[in-house]
């Protein structure tokens, strides 16, 4: 697996910390058995969403905002975070990546 979908996976659960460590006080393993996807258009940001998604949907969570956006002007996917960019170098809130 690349190491940017694990990075981005690693978010998706981060965004979900809190209520997963009062659900699993004692900590809890997520192995992923299988992450396949269409290589047209992938972004690694998808991987957060894919987290993000089957969390609300295997453990009841709420959604926490992330989100993705086809941006004609740039003919490209932004994504916007509930927080900080996960990756800038110059945190901000909340963050956004997008336009590759």
């Amino acid at each position: 697996m690349y190491w940017k979908d694990v990075s981005w996976m690693s978010y998706g659960l981060s965004l979900h910390a809190e209520e997963l460590a009062h659900m699993f006080p004692g900590g809890a393993l997520f192995e992923v058995l299988d992450f396949s996807f269409p290589l047209a258009d992938y972004r690694p940001e998808v991987a957060a969403l894919a987290v993000d998604g089957w969390l609300r949907e295997n453990l009841g969570l709420r959604s926490v905002g992330p989100s993705v956006s086809f941006n004609e002007a740039v003919s490209g996917y932004e994504f916007y975070w509930p927080h900080d960019d996960p990756f800038s170098e110059h945190p901000g809130s909340p963050g956004e990546t997008g336009g590759e």
